[in-house]
């Protein structure tokens, strides 16, 4: 008889897929033949949860042992080379499972065993808290990392609090781990870090005045020089900033973002695309004036000279064009495309447009989920009189909704209406043309009758006239038709997403 162990390795790994993690791990600790081909597989994703209540901080590290009533994995020193991606205080994996299409049932199975992992994960970072209350925790990273020499995708991020706990290690420690990561994942190609941070809270403004003096102290200079990757490999970055203290104040944003420069001097040099966002959470939903430009000293940002793709967040539009314009350099004739996001009715057109205007390499605008008109027909009519003029696709995602549909609508209307308008305008110049071109042929023929003679001794010199008047006119109506471009339009429906498309003539 056949035993479970005598399996092809194959087989084994498919079995693998249909086990939780903490069947995975006891499995892997009863049987060496199992583990041999399994841990490399379960050691893949390395998952670390920070969080802070009063003084105490402490951190799970969630490997294959998610499950189990071990809150602190130590086998990463051992697998550390078969890491490839690590995940700070991001979602844990749950165990796989295949949802069918169109089953709410079992959708919302799969949402209940989310949460009740969710619950069994936070009761158990409270119980480990109760242990540890003011106790000092060294911090399990320090030692794992230097290990993961395979890495090639870290995702870095300060969760949402949950009552009095506090999610995170504070932004000093955020920093400083981000410091390691990039220092010792030589393979890296993809980063992405969400940061929160309040200039009000004790720890954290001390956190950021040491960040301030490591600037200072740095005078401009890269203290990760020769920490960095001599040859980056990385491809996507993406850095997110959440200021829970926001009003007008960008300081403290740019404290973070001076600190995050320095580090990714130069490994920023080899992305492709980047993203980028800044977001207030304290003022969600109020509009402010445009921020004053801080005082704080400004580092030397990063070059972004190889970037051709961008996904940008407007939820904050009177703020991003400043970090974004002080921070961060590009080639803007190799921006090819650009995705904008959180366009609501905060995110003024000429803030929005205003950031598109400087990349004269844009082809392709992607505009996810706007909802009024002023932003969509601000680049729309960019596009049409050739301010974008390399410009070959706007494209406007929306939900399936009535009142987003009727959205799509406005836009398309207003670009029919703009073009019969158009058309007007050149009938109503012809016809205006052929008027002149009549009244000054009677004009003519009176002249000819009252004044004959002396229309002969002049008639060669005024048809001159005439025929430099009648270029100079054509001239300018060629150059008022040709200020605007016509646009395929098509309409392009996705599951729950509907696609508006202006395909523009160049």
């Amino acid at each position: 008889m056949v035993q479970l162990l005598d399996l092809p390795a194959e087989l084994l790994l498919r079995i693998v897929e249909e086990l939780s993690p903490g069947e995975i791990y006891s499995l892997g600790l009863t049987c060496r033949r199992f583990a041999r081909i399994a841990m490399p597989e379960i050691h893949s994703n390395c998952h670390i949860y920070f969080c802070r209540y009063a003084q105490t901080y402490v951190h799970s590290v969630g490997g294959p042992a998610l499950d189990s009533n071990q809150p602190e994995y130590t086998g990463y020193t051992k697998y550390g080379s078969c890491v490839k991606k690590l995940c700070v205080n991001g979602p844990f994996p749950s165990r796989k499972k295949e949802i069918a299409q169109d089953s709410d049932s079992n959708e919302k199975a799969s949402e209940e065993e989310s949460k009740e992992e969710e619950e069994r994960r936070v009761n158990r970072m409270r119980e480990l808290i109760r242990q540890r209350y003011r106790q000092k925790i060294p911090n399990q990273l320090e030692i794992i990392v230097p290990g993961f020499t395979a890495v090639t995708t870290v995702d870095l991020q300060s969760e949402s609090s949950r009552g009095r706990i506090k999610p995170g290690a504070g932004i000093a420690l955020e920093i400083r781990m981000i410091r390691m990561i990039v220092a010792n994942c030589l393979l890296m190609r993809t980063l992405s870090v969400a940061l929160i941070y309040n200039a009000d809270r004790e720890e954290d403004l001390a956190a950021l005045k040491s960040l301030a003096l490591e600037n200072e102290l740095a005078g401009g200079k890269n203290r990760n020089e020769s920490r960095a990757p001599s040859s980056p490999r990385l491809k996507e970055l993406s850095i997110r900033l959440y200021d829970e203290n926001y009003r007008t104040d960008l300081g403290p944003s740019y404290h973070v973002l001076n600190a995050l420069c320095d580090i990714l001097n130069t490994s920023a040099r080899t992305v492709t695309k980047f993203t980028f966002g800044f977001f207030a959470i304290s003022v969600l939903f109020l509009t402010y004036p445009n921020p004053p430009i801080p005082t704080t000293p400004k580092g030397p940002g990063l070059d972004l000279q190889m970037v051709e793709k961008m996904d940008l967040s407007l939820r904050r539009a009177e703020s991003i064009p400043v970090l974004f314009s002080e921070f961060f350099r590009f080639d803007t004739a190799k921006v090819k495309e650009v995705k904008l996001y959180n366009t609501d009715h905060r995110a003024k057109a000429a803030h929005g447009l205003g950031m598109l205007m400087p990349f004269s390499g844009l082809e392709t605008i992607i505009l996810y989920y706007p909802s009024e008109l002023s932003l969509p027909i601000a680049i729309l009519n960019a596009g049409r009189e050739k301010r974008l003029f390399a410009l070959k696709k706007f494209q406007i995602t929306v939900h399936k909704s009535k009142m987003e549909d009727s959205l799509l609508d406005s836009i398309e209307s207003y670009y029919h209406n703009c073009q019969i308008a158009e058309i007007y305008r050149r009938r109503g110049e012809e016809e205006e043309e052929e008027e002149e071109e009549e009244e000054e042929e009677e004009e003519e023929e009176e002249e000819e009758e009252e004044e004959e003679e002396e229309w002969e001794e002049d008639e060669d010199e005024d048809e001159d006239e005439d025929e430099e008047e009648g270029e100079g006119e054509e001239e300018e109506k060629q150059d008022i038709i040709s200020t605007h471009r016509s646009c395929k339009v098509e309409w392009v429906e996705e599951r729950a997403y509907k696609h508006l498309v202006f395909s523009f003539n160049v």
